[in-house]
């Protein structure tokens, strides 16, 4: 779906049951601690599954060229439970001491953190289970603006 998300009914499920539910209006009421939520203009939303020995490196949400179209990150999981699997943690940056904020996946918590500043990745699974569907998985939201916005 990568020409045509919106193909894709989980994804569009996903994105709509999220982003018009009540933690997106508890959000936009949060305008002392995230006052630009209420002007961002796009989104984009992904699944992502971590199985046996997967993990994803340090990296940004983002890229210099495309600044503005992904300025937060929502990340949500939606494991199994009880999780089959150890480990996928969340890892958050923090570049002023090279330490990082260890995040566990569990079912039903939403994780949102800058997406053009804040370095994370994901830990090594280990995945008891034998099924697709024991390993981590999460759902990805960017909210951001058109291409176009500059930052001043």
């Amino acid at each position: 779906f990568t020409n045509n998300r919106n193909e894709s009914k989980t994804l569009s499920y996903l994105h709509n049951k999220l982003l018009d539910t009540e933690f997106m209006i508890v959000m936009k009421n949060a305008e002392s601690v995230f006052p630009i939520l209420n002007q961002v203009t796009t989104s984009n939303t992904m699944i992502s599954r971590y199985g046996k020995c997967e993990f994803y490196g340090w990296h940004l949400d983002t890229i210099p060229e495309q600044l503005a179209s992904r300025v937060f990150t929502i990340s949500y999981y939606i494991n199994k439970e009880p999780n089959v699997f150890k480990g996928g943690n969340l890892l958050l940056m923090n570049e002023k001491n090279n330490t990082y904020k260890k995040i566990e996946p569990k079912h039903n918590r939403a994780v949102i953190f800058p997406s053009n500043t804040a370095f994370h990745s994901v830990e090594y699974v280990d995945l008891a289970g034998k099924k697709w569907e024991d390993g981590r998985f999460s759902v990805q939201f960017w909210l951001g603006f058109e291409n176009g916005f500059k930052f001043r």
